[in-house]
C-alpha cells in the first residue's frame, strides 16, 4: 500500500468531525496536501466530517492570514478537493479564504461511489454548506465552481440570486459532449449493467496531469449509469429554471470535448443574461489543471473579475 493510500484509509477510518482538534489526522493530511500539492505556508487548514442527510460529506478550509474575500469552490464529476490543488494555491496566494468539499460519492467523502440518484442531493449540500460555514464569513463571498460543480451551482444561482457576490464558471455542465448519442447509447445498454468503462479523454494539454490522473486514489476508472440518468433528469428539470440577474463569469475553453460547450454556454446565458463568457483559445475542459502557460491565463481573467 503506498503512503498515500494508508494516509486516505486513515483519514476514512478516523472519521473525526470539521473543524478536527485533534493531532490524530495531522501525519495523514501532511501526507494528502503533500501528494496533491497543496501548499500550506501561512495558511491554516481546518478539515473534517460534516453530516448531511445521511452523508458524510469531507469538508476543508484554507485561510490565510488576513482574507480580502472568501471562496467556495465544487469541483466536478470524478474529481475533489486535491484535483484543485493549483486553484486553492492560486486563490490562498492571492489572500481569498477558500473553503471546498468533495461531492457526494466523491473523494472522501460518504455515498455510493460516482454515483447518485438525483442532482437535488448535491444541491442540498451545496446549500447547507454554504449557509452554515461559507455565508458565517464577515467578507464578500464568491463561488467558483467547474463542470458538474457548476451545474448543480445553477439552483441555487437561479433560485436564491444573489446568495453570493460574485460566481465564476469554469467548462460549466449542461449537456455533455455527443450528448444525442449518449441519450441513444444509454438506451441500448441493459437494464442489470449498472457501471461502464471510463475512458479518459484528453481533457488537458499538460501531460503530467493525465500520468497523475491514472495514479491518484481517490479517481474512479468507470462510469455511473445511474449518474449519467441523473444528468438527464437534471436536464429536463433545469429547462423550467427562472432568469437571473447574478453576475456570473464563465471561463471556457475551444477545445472542450468533455461538455458540449456550445449549447452549454449559450443556455446559461440565457437563464443568466448578466454572464460574460470568455473562450479561452487552446484551453481544454481541466481549466484548472492546464499547462502552466494557460492555467496563468485562466487563472489572470478570474483575477480580474473577482478584484473589479
Amino acid at each position: 500500500m503506498r503512503p498515500i493510500e494508508k494516509a486516505l484509509a486513515t483519514i476514512q477510518q478516523t472519521n473525526i468531525s470539521f473543524p478536527c482538534q485533534e493531532d490524530a489526522l495531522e501525519e495523514a493530511m501532511d501526507t494528502y496536501t503533500t501528494f496533491y500539492g497543496v501548499k500550506l505556508t501561512d495558511i491554516k487548514h481546518s478539515y473534517g466530517y460534516v453530516m448531511i442527510n445521511q452523508y458524510k460529506i469531507f469538508l476543508q478550509s484554507f485561510k490565510p492570514k488576513r482574507p480580502q474575500a472568501t471562496i467556495l469552490l465544487v469541483h466536478g464529476y470524478f474529481d475533489h478537493t486535491g484535483s484543485m490543488s493549483h486553484l486553492i494555491n492560486f486563490l490562498t496566494t492571492n489572500g481569498y479564504h477558500v473553503w471546498s468539499y468533495d461531492l457526494t460519492g466523491h473523494g472522501l467523502s460518504d455515498g455510493d461511489r460516482i454515483s447518485i440518484d438525483d442532482f437535488s442531493y448535491y444541491q442540498e449540500v451545496l446549500v447547507e454548506i454554504s449557509e452554515k460555514y461559507v455565508m458565517n464569513e464577515y467578507h464578500p463571498t464568491y463561488l467558483v465552481a467547474h463542470s458538474t460543480g457548476a451545474a448543480i451551482s445553477l439552483n441555487i444561482l437561479t433560485q436564491q440570486p444573489h446568495t453570493f457576490n460574485k460566481v465564476v464558471m469554469l467548462a460549466p455542465l449542461v449537456r455533455s459532449y455527443a450528448w444525442h448519442a449518449s441519450i441513444v447509447g444509454k438506451k441500448m445498454i441493459p437494464p442489470f449493467i449498472k457501471h461502464t468503462k471510463r475512458y479518459y479523454r484528453k481533457n488537458s494539454s499538460n501531460k503530467e496531469y493525465h500520468s497523475f490522473v491514472k495514479q491518484d486514489p481517490l479517481q474512479h476508472h468507470q462510469l455511473s449509469l445511474k449518474w449519467l440518468n441523473a444528468l438527464f433528469l437534471w436536464n429536463q428539470k433545469v429547462k423550467v429554471y427562472a432568469k437571473s440577474d447574478q453576475s456570473v463569469l464563465i471561463i471556457q475553453g475551444d477545445e472542450d470535448r468533455t461538455v458540449d460547450w456550445r449549447f452549454n454556454c449559450a443556455f446559461i446565458h440565457q437563464k443568466l443574461p448578466e454572464s460574460n463568457i470568455i473562450l479561452v483559445s487552446g484551453a481544454n475542459h481541466q481549466l484548472m489543471n492546464e499547462h502552466k502557460q494557460l492555467r496563468d491565463q485562466i487563472f489572470y481573467l478570474m483575477k480580474q473579475y473577482l478584484e473589479k
